[in-house]
């Protein structure tokens, strides 16, 4: 869980473990799915290890924004979990990269960019709302829209993207292991 003391003191892991942590089955069904269609549109621009980062640190900053927050509102050590605000990053950045996608929201279809412009505006209304005092229930509205955020500077300055073929001689590993392989070579030297 995201501690904004721990986190002053160096444990910057806890940034990034809440996204893999979620409270109920509903929870991290809806979070995996979302990141399965969004996270595949965005992988057309970004390449598997860029997919990789862009979950990785959009979590990280969706907890950033999430812990600012509520430190702001007097509430430094609320616990979050979830992978909702790295979803966001992926919902924003697909409806940047292809606005005009058809995609099936229930069971209606509609353009990517007015799904995604319409669950932003919801997060923004329900955060004003929490920020308010007027309730928004346990839902962390500001790690989502931390997310948002960063999904859209992902797309607007080209961040993240990293190409690697897919082909069967070369794994997950192989860059990493050639890049370790050279810089021994050279200690060596």
């Amino acid at each position: 869980m995201p501690d904004f003391t721990a986190i002053v003191h160096g444990q910057l892991w806890r940034l990034v473990t809440p996204i893999f942590l979620h409270f109920s089955l509903l929870h991290i069904l809806f979070n995996m799915l979302t990141l399965y269609f969004f996270g595949t549109m965005a992988e057309r621009s970004l390449g598997y290890r860029g997919v990789f980062k862009l979950y990785l640190l959009g979590g990280a900053f969706a907890g950033l924004v999430y812990l600012g927050l509520a430190a702001l509102m007097g509430q430094a050590n609320i616990p979050v979990v979830g992978a909702s605000g790295a979803c966001f990053a992926f919902l924003v950045y697909a409806a940047c990269m292809s606005p005009n996608s058809l995609v099936i929201f229930i069971i209606f279809p509609v353009k990517l960019w007015i799904l995604a412009a319409v669950l932003v505006f919801i997060g923004f209304y329900q955060l004003t709302n929490q920020m308010a005092g007027h309730g928004g229930g346990a839902t962390a509205h500001s790690a989502h829209m931390g997310g948002a955020l960063f999904g859209f500077l992902a797309w607007k300055f080209g961040w993240f993207k990293d190409y690697a073929p897919y082909s069967s001689e070369q794994g997950f590993l192989a860059g990493y292991k050639q890049k370790w392989q050279h810089w021994r070579q050279r200690q060596k030297a």
